[in-house]
């Protein structure tokens, strides 16, 4: 994905690679959650999980205007 290119979150590929990302940032900071039901890829999570990852690009968006 090209870091200066819109984010479009309708868009499945693009949701799925934004969303690994900040998954997977979050997983790194999160010691207590590794070996369980959160460590999963990003599309293999319940939609409510999957819906907090997201949840903090749409804030991004709205902070840095993207």
């Amino acid at each position: 994905m090209d870091k200066d290119a819109q984010i479009d979150l309708e868009n499945p590929e693009q949701r799925s690679s934004v969303g690994s990302i900040i998954h997977d940032a979050w997983m790194s900071r999160n010691d207590w959650a590794k070996g369980g039901e959160l460590d999963v890829p990003f599309d293999q999570l319940p939609p409510a999980e999957q819906a907090k990852d997201i949840d903090q690009v749409v804030i991004a968006q709205q902070v840095f205007g993207s």
